[in-house]
């Protein structure tokens, strides 16, 4: 859980290896402390994003862990490099920092996985010419 602690300063997907941690397993560890971590990113956010309508109630914030906690696949690493996507503008429609709450968390959410998949096929089709017909 420290990784959501931190910030993500890479640019590129990052690239699964056997010591990661998704957040089903972190849930099963520590659900206190990773809900507590994931909050925190997730406040973290929505104050970078300084949305007009955004999350300010609990319910909100409970939506927004419904969303994130669905996606238990996805590693810790994931979840930061998403969020610093959104972050940064690169994920999300346009007028997003006009309005954030769980409906356009969950869309930037699909979209990251989106792209990983297309980067994760564009990288195997480099080595695997099984892949490269698909």
């Amino acid at each position: 859980m420290r990784a959501l602690w931190q910030s993500d300063t890479g640019l590129a997907f990052p690239q699964p290896t056997s010591d990661d941690m998704t957040i089903r397993k972190a849930l099963e560890l520590g659900p206190e402390d990773t809900n507590a971590a994931i909050l925190y990113t997730l406040k973290e956010l929505v104050n970078a994003l300084e949305c007009k309508v955004t999350m300010r109630t609990a319910t909100d914030f409970d939506d927004a862990m419904t969303v994130i906690t669905e996606n238990y696949g996805w590693t810790l690493d994931e979840l930061r490099h998403c969020f610093a996507m959104i972050r940064t503008g690169r994920l999300g429609a346009e007028n997003l920092y006009e309005r954030f709450k769980a409906r356009e968390l969950y869309a930037c959410m699909r979209q990251y996985a989106d792209e990983r998949a297309r980067h994760r096929m564009r990288h195997a089709a480099k080595y695997d010419p099984d892949v490269q017909d698909v």
